[in-house]
Order: structure tokens, then sequence, then C-alpha cells
């Protein structure tokens, strides 16, 4: 009992997803965005911020297969590409002193790799 105890006690907690982390700053940043600009979510294509949320974290979810693959045909050579775009658009839109042309500068075609 005591060393499933200890067990448990020493695990590391789970590391938070980067790019959960941009998401939801990509959300409250472009919801105040539209509301700025006079529209809403409907107006972005989205039903609401919930919905736009899980659009971003699609975005990470693809991006991150289609990197495994780049990886796989030898195109990068490492992987983790998209968690460090992830980091570096969280980072750009908490600390930005204008976040609506941060996240408008964001290029979410683009491969980030």
């Amino acid at each position: 009992m005591i060393v499933l105890l200890f067990q448990i006690l020493s695990c590391a907690p789970p590391e938070a997803d980067p790019c959960a982390a941009m998401c939801s700053s990509a959300t409250q940043v472009y919801g105040a965005c539209l509301s700025d600009w006079g529209a809403d979510w409907s107006d972005a294509g989205y039903s609401d911020e919930r919905d736009y949320f899980h659009a971003c974290e699609t975005w990470a979810w693809e991006f991150r297969i289609l990197e495994k693959q780049a990886k796989r045909d030898g195109e990068v050579s490492a992987l983790g590409n998209v968690d460090a775009t992830c980091e570096s658009n969280e980072q750009a839109l908490e600390t930005s002193v204008n976040p609506c042309d941060t996240w408008s500068a964001i290029e979410w075609e683009n491969v980030p790799w």
C-alpha cells in the first residue's frame, strides 16, 4: 500500500498543452476584437467563442499530424514546431500592446516548420 501511495505521489503532473493555452488566449483576444469591430462570432463564421476555440484546437491537431508525417518523410528533423509556434503566438497575444493587430498578424495557414 505504501509503495502504491509513493508511486502516485511521485508522478509528475502532465505538461500543459501550449496550443490549448494559445487557443484560449486567441479566443479571448479575437472575441474582444470582434466586439471592437462591431461584429460577433457569427460574422466571423463561428456559432460562438466555444466554436472558435474548438476550431483553433483542430488547427493544432491537424498541424501536429502533418508535422509527424513531415518527420517521417524527412522534411523536419524533430517534432515540436507546432508547440513552439503555439507558445510564441500565445506569448505575443498575452504581451501585445495592440492584441487585435497581433491576432490579425498570425498566419494560421502557414506551416510552422
